[in-house]
């Protein structure tokens, strides 16, 4: 009887044991898990669609609104409305972290040639890194447990970053010091463990074409 009795205990011990292991192993998928599209299929879907986002970002870029307008006269240009529907993207817009990519961005003398243009607001729309959203926004932004909201696009630099030891580097400033430094992951298609809150991490595809995978939380 005692014999059964220990059995017993020694089994229903295995049981939580083995209950927990599977608890912890789904609550950590549930933690990890990238709800997001793979890199293979965006940059499948960059390729097909590269001539299209090509054009879209040189019209962005060099569209100079009348006097008193805003930049979003840029999408009234031509046929501009339905290359953007062609290329399956709902959103374009500048980036204003660091400095703005002037030639030559890793020159102290650029750096201050853009310190001195701080007042010309219009030189991001022309010199700032793109950020392109890809359609349908659903299918590139998720709510995770882990990372609150997440998302995935494209990033044009309309400079060729420099990338030492894992890090995309942004222009310098007039002291030469570099204005920020973003991850470079060989893939996006897992969270990094050390992804901080707010931060953006890239994965290169092309000299000045990035995957870009950001949390906001």
């Amino acid at each position: 009887m005692m014999m059964y009795i220990q059995g017993e205990i020694k089994r229903n011990l295995a049981r939580k044991i083995l209950s927990l292991v599977f608890l912890l192993t789904v609550g950590w998928w549930a933690l990890t898990r990238n709800p997001l599209p793979s890199d293979e299929s965006m940059i499948s879907t960059f390729h097909e669609h590269r001539s299209d986002l090509e054009e879209i970002v040189r019209r962005y870029r060099e569209f100079e609104p009348p006097a008193n307008q805003s930049h979003t006269g840029w999408l009234q240009q031509g046929d501009t409305v339905e290359l953007i529907t062609r290329a399956k993207v709902y959103d374009v817009s500048y980036s204003a972290i660091g400095y703005p990519w002037y030639p030559n961005p890793y020159l102290m003398e650029t750096g201050k040639r853009v310190e001195g243009d701080r007042g010309d607001l219009s030189r991001w729309h022309k010199y700032g890194s793109l950020s392109i959203k890809p359609e349908p926004s659903n299918r590139y932004y998720a709510s995770t447990l882990r990372h609150g909201l997440v998302w995935k696009d494209f990033e044009f630099f309309p400079e060729v970053p420099r990338i030492e030891n894992g890090e995309l580097l942004g222009p310098v400033d007039s002291g030469g010091k570099y204005t920020f430094r973003h991850p470079v992951r060989a893939s996006l298609n897992r969270f990094s463990t050390r992804w901080r809150e707010f931060q953006c991490i890239y994965r290169r595809i092309e000299p000045q074409w990035y995957l870009r995978m950001c949390n906001g939380h």
